[in-house]
């Protein structure tokens, strides 16, 4: 059963720091007095708040046992679930299961710079490997000079575009953000005051 925005505690009557004892005193006495069978078996609205308080206790126990492994512990942004949370790499916090959950995700393209960077390092490699090899199939000394020389350039034209354009994680999860949500900055509507 789920709580559906019920606090725990506030149901049992304690606060957030009640020791564990305590917990279980509270639990045993609600549970002795909204137990179904003490009333005939057939009551719905005893058998409805002895539900609530099973599910309260479950609740705190996770909680607990999340706090000790030093997890947060709340609702999930997907499923809405009462459970432990993980970060995604949006921000977001999720449970386990919908963590690892296989779905449907769109693929995003990288970001322009570091594709050039990327690609500009992969060109310059192969580059290189067809003059060594060149160098190696024919023993001519200017094969291996070119080899040497592309791979250099290729280190000092990706180091300085790593410099002068860097991308920084807040500005991609940013990009990746707006791209998931199909807006660009342009199509932002401004803010009225």
């Amino acid at each position: 059963m789920r709580l559906d925005g019920i606090d725990p505690f506030r149901l049992f009557g304690l606060s957030t720091d009640a020791s564990l004892d305590d917990i279980r005193r509270r639990y045993r006495e609600l549970a002795l007095a909204y137990h179904p069978d003490r009333r005939g078996g057939n009551d719905r609205l005893q058998t409805q708040k002895f539900a609530t308080v099973c599910a309260a206790y479950e609740a705190i126990l996770q909680a607990r046992q999340a706090a000790e492994r030093n997890q947060t512990y709340g609702l999930c942004a997907s499923c809405g679930a009462l459970k432990a949370l993980t970060p995604r790499l949006d921000g977001t916090r999720v449970c386990v299961d919908c963590l690892v959950r296989p779905r449907q995700v769109r693929l995003l393209p990288g970001p322009p710079l570091l594709l050039i960077r990327c690609t500009f390092s992969a060109i310059c490699l192969v580059a290189s490997a067809v003059c060594l090899v060149l160098q190696l199939s024919t023993g001519s000394v200017v094969y291996g000079l070119a080899a040497c020389a592309i791979g250099v350039a290729g280190l000092i034209v990706v180091g300085l575009l790593g410099l002068l354009f860097p991308v920084t994680p807040a500005e991609e999860l940013r990009r990746i953000q707006e791209l998931r949500s199909g807006r660009s900055k342009r199509q932002r509507p401004a803010l009225r005051r």
